[in-house]
């Protein structure tokens, strides 16, 4: 979806005209809201109870499988699904700094990824996580005081 909102929607309103864009865009944002809204939560507050860190961790812990096979499974899904979707945002970020700074596209890509990973190796992700989890707190507990 993040590659999809940076070139794909801008494709849409150009060439479907704003409006069809504008409804996709509020499609997007109520679905996610009521992801976040009715499934989000309950994810969170279980897998806090499990002491799960990760989608396969809570499988896992959630069924009781002592030989991970679980975690196994959800691993691999995890896996094959997100090497399309990894790959199609180090596609759109090469095209978008192809296009904005007229650059060689592949060296725009490798780049892109290479920033990403960079980013994501070092922490970037669980730092994202983290501060997430620790504003939802803090909204919780300024909302019980």
């Amino acid at each position: 979806m993040s590659s999809w909102l940076l070139m794909g929607l801008p494709g849409v309103a150009y060439l479907t005209g704003l409006a069809e864009a504008s409804w996709t865009a509020i499609g997007l944002v109520v679905g996610t809201y009521l992801n976040w809204l009715i499934v989000a939560k309950r994810i969170r507050r279980y897998s806090n109870r499990l002491n799960a860190i990760t989608v396969p961790q809570f499988f896992s812990k959630r069924w009781g499988d002592h030989r991970s096979l679980l975690s196994a499974v959800a691993a691999v899904v995890i896996i094959i699904f997100f090497i399309p979707y990894t790959a199609s945002g180090f596609s759109a970020c090469g095209k978008l700094f192809s296009t904005l700074f007229g650059m060689d596209y592949l060296t725009a890509m490798l780049i892109s990824a290479a920033v990403i990973v960079i980013y994501t190796v070092m922490g970037g992700f669980l730092a994202a996580t983290m501060s997430t989890a620790d504003s939802q707190l803090l909204a919780a507990a300024s909302s019980v005081s």
